[in-house]
C-alpha cells in the first residue's frame, strides 16, 4: 500500500549546549526525537474530528505517501462552512501496521435556512 493517512511527523530535537562528563559537548547525548503534527487542526490519524468545524480550503485530510516520503492534503472546498458529523474508516487491517485503513468516509453537515420544496 503505497498511500496512508497520517499527520505525524518525526523531528529530531536540537542537542543541549551542556558539556557532559567528558567535557565534550552533546558528544555523547544521544538523539532525541519528537513527534509532531504535520497539520494542526487533524488529528495524528491525519482525519478530522467529529464536531470540527470546516470551512473553505480548511484540510479535510492528510495523506502520507510512503514511496516519495510526503504528505498530501486534501483541502475541504466550499464557500459554506460544514460541520464533521461523523468519521468512518472502512477496510484496511489494523493488526497490520503497513494498512492500518483502507478507505475513510467523512460525513458533512451543512446548516442552511430550508427553501421552500425541500
Amino acid at each position: 500500500e503505497r498511500y496512508k493517512f497520517s499527520n505525524a511527523v518525526t523531528v529530531a530535537l536540537p542537542k543541549s549546549d551542556e558539556p557532559v562528563e567528558n567535557g565534550v559537548r552533546g558528544a555523547a547525548e544521544p538523539v532525541r526525537y519528537e513527534t509532531k503534527k504535520y497539520e494542526a487542526s487533524l488529528g495524528f490519524d491525519g482525519l478530522p474530528d467529529v464536531g470540527q468545524v470546516l470551512t473553505d480550503q480548511d484540510p479535510l485530510a492528510v495523506v502520507y505517501d510512503e514511496s516519495t516520503g510526503k504528505h498530501l492534503i486534501q483541502r475541504y472546498k466550499s464557500s459554506e462552512p460544514a460541520i464533521v458529523e461523523e468519521v468512518r474508516v472502512i477496510g484496511g487491517d489494523s493488526s497490520v501496521v503497513n494498512k492500518p485503513y483502507g478507505r475513510v468516509f467523512i460525513k458533512l453537515r451543512h446548516r442552511r435556512n430550508p427553501v421552500p420544496g425541500d
